[in-house]
């Protein structure tokens, strides 16, 4: 969404690449643990309705992992992808998700560099996952990035672990619709995915929606603020929990508009909308929980969330969900759950808004194999008065030891019209997707 600034801290991410390289030369020593692999995607997508007198869209990706670990306890991790956008839609087109060294010796591990932790019960979707920034091709292709800083753990004699996340450095969500911005004059908006701003009059039985123009804060504005995290858990045999506190940096934008709009017969607006992302602290602190009956593990997490932004309300995020994992099961994988949020104050809705995501939701997400080199996936998740929701039946074919597979499966988007989902339904989309592991 932001897409002049947030391209510049590509240069940001090449240099923690290039440190990454020469701190992982340290790794070398005689006896080592070292994980490396390559994934290589070939994405094609043909949507419901044209865009731009196109319904196709093709996609190269290139996903590289490698962690190694020598005797000495010298670490060091890089996770990174690079996208072939055709046509491009997206506003970025590379991602650092993690990339660190540290040192282990027990009881202690220390690292540097970006680093994203394993905190919460569910990725993406756990309230205490917030903290780290998401980086998005689309409104269904995402994952969570690491945050910048130091990781100090502590492993004390009663198996205690202690936990410290300081960022002196912040970068936001990344990646998105992308817009092209030429002068003051010319602002345009080049993907599908972008998100319609209604003004809160009603025309009929519509909405009526607004030209605005999205402005890019300064890079130094967003970059130099710092955070702190920190997290306490020890784990039993049938049941592992954990309490977190933080005070960082909402990686999510709010959007000040500075509107004076003039309304002349209800079906049109003279002025356009200035749009203009603000940043602001998010304090936090709640617990997670796991209850372990294996192969079922029955997850809870609750995060109390206070904004530094005055006309945000203090929320009550909560995570109540079950997972199922059967590596040789008719089942493999199993998770369902509920997202709960509750604003603790009165709502204040102004005159404009965007459409966002459900804050409580259900979802779903299945995977499992009627025979084998073969998977059947199932993954949906919906409001919970069913106004909107979103559902992707898929299925995969796996060849040569599972380095070669072939996915081909269905997004299927529905909702009412002002909702995100329904914003975005016209967007339902075939895809089919080749990938080679090396």
């Amino acid at each position: 969404m932001l897409q002049e600034a947030l391209m510049k801290r590509s240069v940001l991410h090449v240099l923690v690449l290039v440190f990454f390289l020469w701190m992982s030369s340290l790794l070398v020593s005689p006896v080592s643990s070292v994980y490396s692999e390559i994934k290589t995607d070939v994405q094609r997508f043909t949507y419901a309705s044209s865009y731009r007198d196109s319904t196709q869209e093709w996609r190269l990706h290139l996903s590289a992992a490698y962690e190694k670990e020598n005797k000495k306890g010298i670490e060091g991790r890089f996770l990174g992808d690079i996208w072939g956008l055709f046509p491009r839609e997206a506003s970025d087109w590379f991602d650092v998700r993690e990339s660190w060294v540290g040192v282990q010796k027990k009881p202690f591990d220390v690292k540097v560099g970006r680093i994203l932790l394993p905190w919460g019960g569910v990725e993406v979707r756990s309230p205490h996952q917030k903290i780290f920034p998401v980086f998005s091709l689309d409104a269904l292709t995402y994952h969570r990035d690491g945050v910048v800083g130091m990781y100090g753990s502590y492993q004390s004699k009663n198996n205690f672990l202690y936990e410290a996340l300081v960022s002196p450095l912040f970068i936001p969500n990344r990646g998105g619709a992308r817009y092209e911005t030429e002068g003051d004059s010319h602002f345009a908006i080049r993907s599908r995915w972008s998100l319609p701003l209604f003004y809160q009059v009603k025309i009929g039985e519509g909405w009526l929606p607004l030209d605005y123009t999205l402005h890019t804060p300064r890079v130094t504005d967003v970059l130099f603020n710092s955070g702190l995290a920190v997290r306490m858990s020890r784990e039993w045999a049938f049941f592992k929990g954990a309490l977190l506190a933080s005070h960082m940096m909402d990686p999510a934008p709010e959007l000040i508009n500075d509107a004076k709009l003039i309304i002349k017969d209800e079906s049109s607006l003279e002025t356009r909308v200035h749009l203009y992302p603000q940043f602001f602290r998010l304090s936090s602190v709640g617990f997670e929980g796991a209850f372990l009956f294996h192969p079922f593990s029955f997850l809870t997490e609750t995060a109390y969330l206070r904004h530094q932004k005055s006309n945000l309300n203090p929320q009550l995020n909560s995570l109540v969900g079950i997972r199922y994992d059967n590596k040789h099961g008719f089942i493999e994988k199993g998770l369902a759950g509920i997202v709960f949020s509750k604003d603790l104050g009165k709502t204040n809705q102004g005159e404009m808004y965007q459409p966002k995501k459900a804050a409580s939701y259900v979802f779903t997400e299945i995977l499992f194999h009627l025979f084998q080199g073969e998977g059947v996936s199932f993954n949906a998740e919906s409001d919970l008065f069913l106004k909107e929701f979103v559902m992707t039946p898929a299925v995969m074919l796996a060849f040569l030891d599972n380095r070669f597979t072939v996915k081909a499966g269905i997004n299927t988007l529905v909702g009412k019209e002002n909702t995100y989902w329904g914003s975005l339904r016209q967007h339902d989309r075939f895809w089919l997707e080749a990938r080679y592991v090396f």
